[in-house]
């Protein structure tokens, strides 16, 4: 799950929160990814790398951000264009 519990406004955004199985909301372990308003999470293939679109804070524009999965280490960001919709490919996930 990801969310933005201080509503955009600074403090804790892009709160990526993991739910082990059998997915029991106890269990649930949380990690900062964002920076300011943060959505649309992808995970790659391996299930690895998490990508999420986030945007500067006067809502000029977007950028991807890429952490590691399930620590949410940062690995770098991607500009240029408007990263609004995106996938990752192979966009299946193995069972």
């Amino acid at each position: 799950m990801l969310d933005d519990p201080d509503l955009c406004a600074g403090g804790i955004e892009g709160r990526m929160t993991i739910y082990p199985k059998p997915y029991s909301k106890q269990t649930g372990k949380s990690v900062v990814i964002g920076q300011n308003c943060t959505g649309g999470m992808r995970l790659n293939a391996e299930s690895s790398e998490v990508y999420a679109v986030n945007e500067d804070v006067s809502g000029s524009y977007a950028y991807i951000l890429q952490r590691s999965y399930p620590d949410g280490r940062s690995m770098g960001a991607y500009f240029g264009g408007a990263g609004g919709g995106f996938t990752t490919m192979p966009n299946t996930l193995p069972n």
